[in-house]
C-alpha cells in the first residue's frame, strides 16, 4: 500500500510539471552591456591631468549610470520606440489586465488622458519587472538584461533601453556644453571690458 502511494504521488507530480509546462508561456531573455566612462569631463582647469577617476575607481558613478538607465525618461523613450503600451505581454491588455479595465471603465471613460497615463503607467511597471540593471564584477560595465516571450522581442527591447539611455547622455553632455560655453562667453565679455577700461 505505501508503494501505491509513492506511486501514485510520483505520477501526480510528473503530471503536473507537465502541465506546467504546457501552459507556462517561454521567457527569453537579452541582454545589452554598456561601457561607463567615469572620468569626469572638465572643460577647464587648472590641473596637468583634469580628467581625474574617483578614489573609488569610478563604481559610484557607474552605480549611478545604473539608476539612470532605469529612469522614467530612458524607459519612456524605449517603450515608444518599441511601441510597447500596444503590446499585450506589457500593457497590461492580457485577461487580468482586461479584467481590470472592465471593473474601472465607468471611472475612465469620460477621461481619456486619465486612461492614457494609466497605460503608460502600467506598461513601464510591467518593463521594469522584467528587466534587470546591474554592474558586472570588477569592470565599468552594465549589464541590462531584458525578458520576453520571444528573443527577438527581448533583443529588441534591450537594444532600445541602450539607445534610449545613449541618447540621454548625449543629449545631457550637449546641455552641458552649452552652458560651459554661456559661461565662458560671459566670462571673456568681462575680461574684455576690463582690459577696454584699463
Amino acid at each position: 500500500r505505501t508503494g501505491r502511494l509513492i506511486d501514485e504521488a510520483a505520477a501526480a507530480a510528473v503530471a503536473a510539471t507537465l502541465v506546467y509546462c504546457l501552459l507556462t508561456t517561454p521567457q527569453y531573455q537579452a541582454v545589452a552591456q554598456i561601457l561607463v566612462d567615469p572620468r569626469d569631463k572638465q572643460v577647464v582647469s587648472n590641473d596637468v591631468n583634469p580628467s581625474s577617476i574617483a578614489a573609488d575607481g569610478g563604481v559610484t558613478q557607474v552605480e549611478s549610470q545604473g539608476s539612470v538607465l532605469q529612469s522614467n525618461g530612458v524607459l519612456l523613450r524605449a517603450i515608444a520606440a518599441t511601441h510597447l503600451d500596444a503590446d499585450s505581454e506589457f500593457n497590461g491588455s492580457g485577461f487580468f489586465g482586461a479584467l481590470s479595465r472592465v471593473t474601472s471603465l465607468w471611472r475612465r471613460a469620460s477621461d481619456p488622458a486619465a486612461a492614457a497615463e494609466r497605460l503608460k503607467a502600467e506598461t513601464l511597471q510591467s518593463l521594469r519587472k522584467r528587466m534587470t540593471v546591474k554592474r558586472a564584477d570588477k569592470v565599468l560595465v552594465l549589464d541590462l538584461a531584458v525578458r520576453a516571450r520571444t528573443a527577438e522581442r527581448a533583443a529588441e527591447i534591450a537594444n532600445a533601453i541602450a539607445d534610449a539611455y545613449l541618447v540621454d547622455q548625449a543629449d545631457a553632455r550637449a546641455a552641458a556644453s552649452r552652458e560651459a560655453s554661456k559661461d565662458l562667453s560671459g566670462r571673456l565679455d568681462e575680461l574684455q571690458a576690463s582690459v577696454k577700461k584699463a
